[in-house]
């Protein structure tokens, strides 16, 4: 008997998508079979009795991440048997499956006489000097003032250029808030041209359901492995770390190390990921005592940012202006004077405690010009 043929990939799932529509013939769509009214058995039955009667002819099988969500536990430990039969119902060889739980890649692995197994992983990206350099400029353009803090993320990420290793860099960015941490991780994702960027907000994760969120429970709620299963992009942040229950640091430890991600149901690979993490610590040493040295000994780099001085709020302030000025519809354009703005904003510099407070102000600056313009108010 020739053995199953039984392709594991780890894509999001529009990738996936893209990938078994470039496979030859017609798939079977493991989930028609789940159906609310009907368990897996009884829906199978009718499922592939249907197919039959049709005379549909396949020639591979396939489950999206979906699928594992969609059913219950107790069904992973016979997950094989039902593969078998589908694959033998249907005649067909080939069954493609995306980011399965490990219990069911171990129940699969244990039927060696049925299934032959391969693991497809996507080949890493490397750190080009033409990347490097789009880096470089875009850091310059976007990111004002912070000049140490964007000399040593450039030094870490020049590793990159001819370090084989593809063990993740973790990057904390620490210092006050609003001065331009987050900012910096974006413009980073946008100029290697990753994708969006993998956002996970910290400050979100402090309930009892952010354990089973982080930790893994049941297989159809929603957790951290299975939203990192459908980045787009390996340049991923965690972002305010520093409101992280200390208890719950642990969960990345392996993380950090070896770029891998286990909860109890899935282990999740990434593969040459910039992990960057920020925070509102003061120094160095204060946030090793915060998270404790053995996660912070994890590190690759740590880029500290100083309070903004005058000068960069000024410019902040004219390049916002300018931003907001283009997103605002012509019609309503003509009753801004952006530069009487820009002068206000630069006559006082410090009057904001960070950068997003301007943002905010401008806002008001920009609705009270507006509606004075029309005489609401």
């Amino acid at each position: 008997m020739q053995k199953i043929n039984v392709k594991l990939y780890h894509k999001n799932d529009k990738s996936f998508q893209s990938t078994i529509q470039k496979v030859i013939g017609e798939g079977f769509d493991l989930a028609i079979i789940v159906l609310p009214d009907k368990n897996i058995l009884e829906a199978l039955k009718d499922v592939l009795k249907s197919v039959q009667e049709k005379d549909i002819h396949y020639t591979y099988i396939y489950a999206n991440s979906g699928f594992f969500s969609s059913i219950k536990e107790f069904a992973y430990e016979t997950m094989s048997d039902l593969l078998s039969v589908v694959a033998v119902t249907l005649q067909v060889e080939l069954i493609l499956l995306n980011n399965i739980p490990d219990v069911v890649i171990r129940n699969i692995k244990s039927q060696k006489n049925v299934f032959s197994l391969g693991d497809v992983q996507d080949k890493a990206s490397r750190m080009t000097e033409a990347n490097f350099k789009t880096i470089k400029r875009s850091l310059s353009e976007k990111i004002i003032g912070q000049d140490v803090a964007k000399k040593r993320l450039l030094l870490t990420l020049g590793k990159r250029i001819y370090s084989q290793n593809n063990h993740p860099l973790v990057i904390g960015l620490i210092g006050p808030q609003g001065v331009g941490k987050t900012e910096m991780a974006k413009t980073l994702a946008s100029s290697m041209g990753h994708g969006e960027i993998f956002r996970e907000q910290m400050s979100m994760l402090n309930d009892s359901n952010s354990v089973e969120y982080l930790f893994g429970g049941s297989s159809q709620k929603s957790t951290f492995a299975k939203k990192l299963q459908q980045r787009s992009s390996n340049i991923i942040l965690l972002d305010e770390i520093n409101l992280l229950p200390k208890g719950m640091l642990a969960a990345f430890y392996q993380f950090f190390d070896e770029g891998k991600f286990v909860d109890t149901a899935y282990t999740v690979y990434v593969k040459n990921a910039i992990i960057i993490c920020t925070g509102n610590y003061l120094s160095k040493t204060d946030m090793a005592q915060k998270i404790g040295f053995p996660l912070f000994s994890r590190f690759s780099s740590i880029c500290s940012f100083e309070q903004l001085t005058p000068d960069d709020y000024s410019e902040i302030a004219s390049s916002k202006v300018n931003d907001k000025l283009n997103e605002i519809s012509p019609k309503f354009r003509r009753d801004i004077n952006s530069k009487k703005i820009v002068s206000e904003l630069k006559n006082n510099p410090m009057k904001f405690p960070d950068v997003r407070n301007l943002d905010h102000y401008i806002d008001d600056l920009f609705t009270e010009q507006i509606l004075k313009g029309r005489g609401l108010l």
